[in-house]
């Protein structure tokens, strides 16, 4: 592994630490280039076994205070590739999101790791939505207060470049895994757009 910073004012780029980050004997690691993630000074990014066919990760950072490499040392099992999942960071904690399409509904699977503890305390929590048409794309989530809030695009056709759609709000309560509001907050023809889940402090 090795960090290196690029100074634009001297218009130089050096390397400011280098290691080969050993987790055990047996197996030789790769990085995952997926989501790599900054809280508190440490860029996180995700570890994966090579050659080998399991959806097995760990979670390794580098400590930009301290100028070192470290890692969690608890792998995460994941029901799919990691690729398949979304992300997202609340605090610290690390969320994975992913969805299946089954008939007329979408089912998800939710895996939370605490960055503080390195341990997995959501592990593969089942949901289930129903779809808004017959297509439906998931575009973010969010966690927060017990409740995940997806915005997600549903379409009829087939067509990837025209196509009318709408862009719909859905909360889900964890406690109760019941669907608490479904709504639309917008209408077109092409996806050209992003959007985002804000609370009102970080408007």
């Amino acid at each position: 592994m090795e960090i290196s910073k690029v100074d634009f004012s001297n218009k130089e780029a050096k390397s400011v630490n280098k290691i080969n980050l050993k987790i055990d004997d047996k197996s030789k690691y790769r990085v995952v280039y997926n989501n790599p993630f900054v809280i508190d000074n440490r860029v996180y990014f995700y570890l994966e076994i090579q050659d080998k066919l399991e959806n097995s990760y760990y979670l390794a950072y580098y400590d930009m205070e301290n100028n070192k490499f470290d890692y969690i040392d608890n792998k995460i099992n994941l029901e799919l590739p990691l690729e398949l999942y979304q992300q997202n960071v609340e605090g610290e904690k690390l969320n994975l999101l992913s969805n299946t399409d089954n008939k007329n509904k979408m089912d998800l699977s939710l895996y939370t790791i605490d960055l503080t503890i390195g341990k997995v305390i959501t592990n593969n929590e089942q949901y289930s939505i129903k779809k808004l048409n017959k297509n439906m794309v998931i575009n973010t989530f969010r966690v927060i207060d017990n409740k995940i809030y997806i915005l997600s695009k549903a379409y009829d056709s087939d067509n990837m470049h025209l196509r009318d759609y709408t862009g719909n709000v859905i909360v889900l309560d964890k406690t109760s895994k019941s669907t608490l509001y479904i709504g639309e907050y917008r209408q077109g023809d092409e996806l050209t757009f992003d959007s985002y889940i804000l609370r009102n402090d970080e408007l």
